[in-house]
């Protein structure tokens, strides 16, 4: 079936997972090629670029996507956070918050945008106040990852309300990877909350386990965010030096982390001001495309 466009997808989606970067890439364009029109298949190829770090086809493909779109919103959003991750520079999203109206800056995706724009700004306070109209992503699968993402800006300001703001989203992910042992992603967003909750020997423990769980051998995808979960539990905890090879590591590698995604991270807060960090920050070769 030469002409079957879901069979050069599918092709594709596994062949990252392998690690066979270029080969998924070829085949990710061959779909949409064959259907144009297919929003999946172009977000499909958009992460797969995120994760490269080629940022001109990253563009490009946002355009395209924008074009198609039945929520353009959200994928101008997208484009714009995008950018912030290619240049380290907030003018797209400012651009593009300014053009909103009233409306459109108070819906439920553009609050939760906004809550990253407020990120790359380091403004913790409008975060906070993002955050408490518009705790995830409308629809969200798994709220605990915004839970996760906010619970680091409320940990880095010693907000006391920290607790509650995870409290509900800790409990049902430990009784998930207690339904789900084999479930590498639980056990990762276990990790992140039990660090916020305080118990750094568990999370220490339980981001180390996520590793050998799904290690980047037997998935290229997801490998790479599991240790960088790792790191980020190893900076929570004052393991300063195993958080520094993690992130050397996983900015060597396909994942979806660039260099200005870590200076605004939380998560490395901690090790801001580090030379080691700010080394890694600042060689070019770590925003360059790796394939």
């Amino acid at each position: 079936q030469p002409n079957d466009a879901s069979v050069y997808s599918s092709l594709g989606l596994i062949q990252r997972r392998q690690g066979r970067w270029a080969e998924s890439l070829e085949n990710l364009r061959r779909a949409i090629e064959l259907d144009p029109a297919n929003v999946g298949y172009l977000r499909n190829l958009i992460a797969s670029l995120i994760h490269g770090r080629r940022w001109d086809d990253l563009r490009a493909a946002h355009e395209r996507l924008i074009a198609i779109a039945p929520d353009k919103l959200r994928e101008r959003m997208d484009a714009a956070s995008d950018e912030y991750s290619a240049t380290g520079s907030t003018a797209a999203e400012d651009r593009l918050l300014a053009e909103l109206t009233p409306a459109q800056r108070e819906t439920p995706v553009a609050l939760y945008y906004r809550k990253g724009w407020a990120l790359h700004h380091r403004d913790y306070v409008e975060f906070k106040r993002l955050d408490r109209l518009q705790p995830a992503f409308p629809d969200e699968e798994l709220p605990v990852l915004s839970a996760v993402i906010a619970g680091g800006v409320y940990q880095v300001t010693n907000d006391p309300g920290l607790q509650a703001r995870i409290a509900g989203q800790l409990a049902e992910i430990r009784a998930q990877v207690q339904r789900e042992p084999a479930n590498t992603q639980a056990w990762s967003l276990l990790a992140s909350l039990e660090g916020l909750a305080g118990n750094k020997d568990d999370a220490r423990r339980l981001a180390q386990h996520t590793v050998e769980l799904m290690p980047e051998s037997r998935d290229a995808l997801d490998g790479p965010i599991y240790r960088f979960v790792d790191a980020a539990v190893a900076a929570m905890v004052g393991d300063k030096d195993r958080a520094l090879a993690g992130i050397a590591h996983v900015l060597s590698v396909p994942a979806p982390f660039s260099v200005a995604d870590l200076r605004a991270s939380p998560a490395c807060a901690s090790l801001r001001g580090d030379p080691r960090f700010e080394a890694l920050l600042a060689d070019p070769k770590n925003n360059a495309p790796l394939f």
